[in-house]
């Protein structure tokens, strides 16, 4: 028998009831520490036929876990040991002196959402309606969207690899970034325009790539955002509403989520096998993926030792594409790892026999581990535990501000999602960039074009 099976729900419940000591930071770190080891133990219990993990991989998995609990730890105690705020706590409200900064900030936000980005998601959205029309099945859509059909790269939907490279590096990173702002802007205020426009753009972009992913990270974002937004309202019928309304939008959200996952795989609805595949084995198999690349010798992860260069994701990548213009040899190790995992694998069998293939699911260890073992996780987690205590306590502190609910929501979507891919070698850092430096930077009009009088 697989001891993992006990170890893990052990190692769990020790960390839970020391979390109670974390006092208003306990909650966030309840959500991703209680994620991870959830579905750790359930990939230790091959309910769908996928390969179990050896030991070695579930103890790199604990260890980071372990670390971010550290990282929280470290903050926690260093906090209790400061000069603590003499000033009343505000809860989620922000200062007075920022408020109207911050709301015209955001207003410009949604002007320039509505009259640029809108417009551009759109319209790839109305080219993606046709192909829909036009194909006799779409069991091969996503593929041909990603331009993964042919050598050529080419996506039916953006015409071009290039269009779809500046897609990807500019307009998608700004609607994240304005899918946060607006999940922080939420979680400060209340107020939710801001969060709506950016949820359905995210959305829209899902459906136009036949993906499922923007739904659900919707919906993880706004009952998170909902349920801090109760713990600081403390209201029965406020919380009777909110609940009614999530299970109405959670219903809203989950049915197309398993109507594209029937038209992906060309197959009629089956609530069971939809279940196995897009419940256990997505939640799963990244850990399977990661097993089986730890454990052979020669695979990409064993070989290649990038120190640094695969968790600074798109801050690498767009040095890289500049310098390619100059020397094609050069590449992206992001750019490496994704091309590398694309390539299927046979992840485990099926109880008629059937091989389990699955391809580019693998967590945000793959690169962690590449950029340097163990230590670079021990140092990755303690950073993330760090700040998702600080930006936590902060919610509800005189500290608070839009950059902290902003990074905060931040967090947690690479908490959750980090599961299923590896978000740190994405654009991640491109939009946490763009909100600092949006919430951060006042250009002064005025002084760059000083009046001649």
């Amino acid at each position: 028998m697989n001891l993992m099976v006990f170890i893990i729900p052990i190692s769990a419940l020790f960390c839970m009831i020391f979390l109670l000591g974390f006092e208003r930071a306990k909650f966030p770190f309840l959500i991703i520490l209680g994620w991870w080891f959830f579905w750790l133990w359930v990939s230790s219990l091959s309910l769908t036929g996928l390969y179990v993990p050896t030991t070695t991989t579930y103890l790199l998995y604990m260890t980071l876990l372990f670390s971010v609990f550290g990282g929280g730890f470290i903050y926690v105690i260093s906090r209790q040991n400061s000069i603590r705020d003499i000033a009343r706590e505000s809860s989620v409200i922000m200062a007075r002196e920022r408020e109207f900064r911050i709301s015209k900030k955001m207003h410009n936000l949604t002007i320039f959402t509505l009259l640029i980005i809108v417009p551009i998601v759109g319209y790839f959205l109305f080219r993606a309606v046709q192909m829909f029309l036009t194909l006799d099945t779409l069991s091969l859509y996503r593929q041909a969207a990603f331009g993964l059909l042919d050598d050529s790269g080419e996506s039916i939907v953006f015409g071009s690899a290039k269009i779809q490279e500046m897609h990807g590096l500019i307009v998608s990173p700004i609607v994240y970034l304005i899918f946060f702002m607006g999940a922080g802007y939420w979680l400060n205020t209340g107020v939710r325009k801001v969060f709506v426009i950016g949820a359905i753009l995210l959305i829209v972009e899902a459906v136009t790539m036949l993906g499922r992913f923007g739904f659900y990270i919707v919906l993880a974002m706004a009952a998170f955002v909902g349920i801090m937004r109760l713990k600081v309202r403390r209201d029965i019928k406020f919380s009777i509403r909110g609940a009614i309304l999530a299970i109405f939008v959670g219903a809203l959200i989950l049915a197309p989520m398993s109507m594209i996952g029937s038209v992906r795989a060309d197959s009629e609805f089956d609530f069971s096998e939809l279940y196995n595949k897009f419940v256990i084995e997505y939640h799963t198999v990244a850990f399977t993926l990661f097993d089986i690349e730890l454990s052979n010798s020669n695979s990409y992860l064993n070989q290649e030792h990038s120190y640094g260069r695969a968790s600074l994701g798109v801050l690498e990548r767009i040095p890289v594409l500049l310098l390619r213009q100059f020397d094609r040899s050069i590449d992206s190790v992001p750019g490496k790892i994704g091309r590398e995992m694309n390539e299927f694998r046979i992840v485990g069998y099926r109880s008629d026999g059937q091989p389990i293939m699955s391809n580019a699911f693998v967590t945000s260890m793959y690169p962690l581990y590449m950029d340097g073992g163990v230590s670079f996780i021990i140092i990755a987690g303690l950073l993330y535990g760090f700040m998702l205590a600080k930006t936590s306590f902060n919610i509800s502190s005189q500290h608070n501000n839009l950059w902290n609910s902003f990074l905060l929501c931040t967090l947690i979507y690479c908490g959750l999602f980090s599961i299923f891919q590896p978000l740190i070698t994405s654009t991640l850092w491109l939009y946490i960039l763009l909100g600092f430096c949006y919430l951060h930077c006042r250009l002064n009009i005025r002084k760059l074009f000083p009046s001649k009088t």
